[in-house]
């Protein structure tokens, strides 16, 4: 990666919310807007300790999102979180609310055979607006680290671009994605931000 070192690069870490109260009972999210639980809260103060150095801190306007960078900002004594929508969870369409046993019964097989209900949201206009979004950052601050506070289902579109196996990714998991000036996304390492006894794995996406 020896071009990241001739030209100027915008840093991204992708940070996944704390644990959501729909996290905790198994409920598929997307774009509905559960809050954070209080052990969702404590792991963003947790997290916050964490978390290198960085620039700018922005958020998906869903909650979970939202609370989450909100306990960072307490720690890190940090003034001014941006809102970004396009950095929303993946529309769930007709999954939104249901655990993995209700999406068993209510659409036999689409789990096990890749099939998305009506109202899913592909990875196409995921991408379409994520990409967005990180372009208008790195052109907003150029060489700077920013720590974005998001979703699974958001990492996951963007590690597919590299055809990465789908890992799932805790809460306060996160991935580093990198742009160059030319708008070129390259792909750095998961980090985890939290301890392993404190982590938790939402059973979704």
């Amino acid at each position: 990666m020896r071009w990241r070192y001739l030209q100027s690069v915008t840093s991204f870490l992708i940070v996944r919310h704390g644990q959501s109260v729909w996290n905790a009972a198994g409920r598929w999210q997307g774009q509905a807007d559960p809050p954070l639980t209080e052990l969702g809260h404590r792991q963003a103060r947790m997290a916050a300790h964490n978390l290198p150095d960085f620039d700018v801190l922005v958020a998906s306007t869903l909650q979970r999102a939202l609370q989450t960078a909100d306990g960072i900002a307490q720690v890190r004594d940090i003034d001014e979180t941006h809102l970004d929508a396009r950095f929303m969870e993946r529309d769930a369409g007709a999954f939104s609310g249901l655990t993995r046993n209700d999406i068993e019964r209510e659409f036999p097989g689409y789990l096990g055979s890749g099939r998305w209900p009506e109202g899913w949201e592909d990875d196409g206009p995921v991408l379409a607006r994520v990409r967005a979004g990180l372009d208008d950052l790195a052109l907003t601050h150029g060489d700077s680290t920013i720590v974005i506070i998001s979703h699974g289902g958001i990492i996951y579109s963007i590690e597919g671009i590299f055809d990465i196996a789908h890992e799932g990714v805790s809460n306060l998991g996160a991935r580093w994605v990198y742009r160059a000036a030319d708008g070129e996304l390259s792909l750095g390492e998961r980090v985890h931000l939290l301890d392993p006894e404190s982590e938790t794995i939402p059973d979704q996406i």
